[in-house]
């Protein structure tokens, strides 16, 4: 009984796509929100029925070890073809997909969530998850500045 719940555990933790999936699903709402003729119900329906379409989406391909790995199968396009996911959560909404924005492509991977614009590439980074690795490393960078700080002033005192 013990040995189930660790693994319950693990696994939970393994397949957790909350975070990633609520981040994407406000980003498609901040776009939704700025549509006139879309009302807060319809957005919030929307909201509900994107959330469980994602979350569906990525739970069994998820892979935290290798967050790239499905990245393909966890995206979601909204170009000249409009992505199953979005198109059902409109249908649920009540909402045209042609009010959708086009030329976009999500990707919903373990720690990141993304989005390129199809036509120019851009790449805007819509979540990342905090590690330990970026952690050190703003804190050198951090360190680095202070230091920067102090010879500068050292140098100013020097010349005063």
């Amino acid at each position: 009984d013990h040995s189930l719940n660790i693994l319950t555990t693990v696994m939970k933790e393994e397949t957790d796509v909350s975070t990633e999936v609520s981040r994407a699903v406000n980003w498609w709402i901040s776009t939704l929100s700025r549509i006139s003729g879309v009302s807060r119900e319809q957005i919030t329906r929307f909201q509900e029925a994107l959330y469980k379409e994602l979350e569906f989406r990525c739970v069994y391909h998820w892979y935290p070890n290798e967050p790239h790995r499905g990245s393909g199968y966890r995206s979601v396009v909204c170009d000249v073809t409009v992505d199953q996911s979005l198109t059902r959560a409109c249908d649920c909404a009540g909402i045209d997909t042609k009010v959708l924005p086009r030329h976009y492509i999500m990707f919903i991977n373990p720690g990141e969530v993304k989005v390129q614009h199809s036509q120019t590439h851009d790449v805007e980074s819509i979540y990342r998850k905090p590690t330990a690795k970026n952690h050190d490393s703003s804190r050198q960078v951090h360190a680095f500045t202070a230091a920067l700080n102090a010879q500068i002033e050292k140098k100013k005192k020097q010349g005063a």
